[in-house]
């Protein structure tokens, strides 16, 4: 009992797994055909095939088991065969009966006999006649109406025969020795006619027509959906060439047709950033030139403004005109910061720039920048606290332009803070990475200003008087220069 019920549960468990590795068969084919349209469009041709040769085949059995397809073939050559073999054979004997050596009664009675009892089979022969005559024509051996025969017109009829319309129709007259007599034997008979039934190609055709036009059908209905998807994404590629690149494209299974739609959208996000790009470039270009044009006026307006009140003794005391030309100069100054700035940053945008890489402690480095700027902190009564790592803080940089970085982002912390306030400047390393930070308070400011920190001639004051002056190219070159030793900087 225990064996049974131990083999009972293997059988069980190996029903269970059959069917679990049919199923996981089943559903790969499945994300197969899915995921790949020739394997769609194979399993689609198998499908019609298959349908289309089981509608040959039913079409083709019904048409063959009616009569639709079957032709009759009416025939007397088989009947006129055996009536001709038959004739042959009783000439034969009466041949052979005729040569023994018996007396003419005997003979006679033999003849006779041949004659009147020959059989012929009635599915051959509907009717016939037989007689035997002399060279005279007339009948031997034979009592009845017709008492002789015009043996040349026999002969001709029977000659004619073979031409005759008459097909049902055998007629023979063969010579025969009786008593050292030439005689004749005439056969006329009705022939039955033999129907052949014979299966004609138009059943074939049919089911070829059938089995063809199931195909079609099949294969029409089947690729119905892939047709039309492929119309639409044709529609979709139209509306994206008219300049639309907001049109959606729907994505519809996981086929080529679907990485094909996917890679159609990928492209058209790509268009439409690069044109973003492209007119935020041309924007940015816009903006540059005017802001170029309004910084240099501005302290250039200034300079020859003073320059000619001196020129022109506009002054009332040497004092004053000291004044004048030190203005100017400070605005001259301020001019060279603003060129030379943005010399630097156009220098950076060029392609193959060099980087003049030296090991330096980036911990010394921002501690001795802090201290050349606290007289600038200490002018607005502000504090400077470091949390600075001194551990593996070593990196190769262009000690140069990475100066320049930090200067410019602890000198914009203290410049844009409110007076008694704190600067806090962060230095860690994590992993293979150094990061630092510069913090300071200020006013409340968007994220859409944020995000415009790094942007050329960019400033929170809008008015562009600021007094913090600056070129506002100093975030940009800063930008720059991170970027090209591979590094980040943000704004948060």
């Amino acid at each position: 009992m225990k064996k049974r019920n131990k083999r009972v549960v293997n059988k069980r468990l190996l029903d269970k797994r059959l069917k679990e590795r049919v199923l996981s068969i089943y559903e790969r084919s499945k994300d197969t055909i899915h995921q790949h349209i020739w394997v769609e469009l194979l399993f689609m041709v198998a499908l019609s095939l298959l349908v289309s040769g089981i509608v040959f085949l039913i079409v083709s059995h019904f048409i063959y088991s009616t009569d639709i397809a079957k032709r009759e073939h009416i025939t007397y050559d088989e009947s006129r065969a055996y009536v001709q073999e038959v004739f042959l054979e009783n000439v034969a004997r009466i041949n052979e009966v005729a040569s023994e050596d018996y007396d003419e009664e005997s003979i006679k009675q033999y003849v006779t006999d041949i004659i009147n009892y020959m059989y012929l089979d009635p599915d051959y022969v509907a009717d016939t006649q037989t007689y035997l005559v002399d060279g005279s024509g007339k009948i031997m051996y034979q009592d009845g109406i017709v008492e002789s025969l015009n043996l040349i017109k026999v002969i001709q009829r029977t000659n004619n025969n073979e031409y005759s319309d008459e097909r049902n129709k055998f007629l023979a007259i063969y010579p025969v020795i009786i008593n050292n007599e030439v005689c004749y034997l005439y056969n006329e008979s009705t022939l039955q006619p033999i129907i052949y039934r014979e299966f004609t190609d138009i059943g074939n055709i049919l089911a070829i027509i059938a089995a063809t036009g199931m195909f079609i059908l099949i294969i029409f209905r089947l690729t119905r959906d892939k047709i039309a998807y492929l119309e639409y994404l044709s529609t979709c590629l139209g509306e994206i060439s008219k300049g639309n690149l907001d049109y959606e494209i729907d994505i519809i299974g996981e086929d080529e047709l679907a990485q094909v739609a996917k890679s159609i959208t990928h492209m058209e996000n790509e268009l439409k950033y690069q044109i973003d790009a492209q007119m935020r470039v041309e924007k940015s270009k816009n903006e540059l030139v005017t802001n170029v044009a309004h910084d240099l006026r501005t302290p250039l307006t200034s300079i020859i403004g003073y320059i000619g009140l001196v020129k022109t003794k506009g002054y009332h005391t040497e004092e004053e005109a000291g004044k004048y030309l030190e203005i100017a100069y400070n605005k001259a100054e301020k001019l060279k910061i603003i060129i030379e700035d943005l010399f630097e940053l156009t220098k950076l945008h060029q392609q193959g720039i060099q980087l003049n890489k030296e090991s330096i402690s980036l911990s010394n480095l921002l501690n001795q920048l802090i201290e050349e700027l606290m007289p600038l902190a200490n002018e607005k009564q502000i504090e400077i606290e470091t949390y600075i790592d001194t551990n593996h803080t070593n990196v190769w940089v262009d000690i140069g332009k990475i100066t320049r970085v930090f200067e410019n982002l602890i000198e914009n912390a203290i410049k844009y803070s409110p007076e008694k306030e704190t600067v806090y400047v962060e230095l860690k390393s994590i992993k293979d990475h150094v990061y630092i930070a510069v913090s300071n308070p200020t006013e409340v400011i968007s994220q859409e200003e944020i995000d415009k920190f790094f942007e050329r001639f960019y400033r929170a004051d809008q008015s562009r008087n600021s007094n913090a002056g600056g070129s506002g190219l100093g975030l940009a070159i800063a930008k720059n220069i991170v970027e090209l030793h591979g590094g980040e900087i943000k704004a948060n």
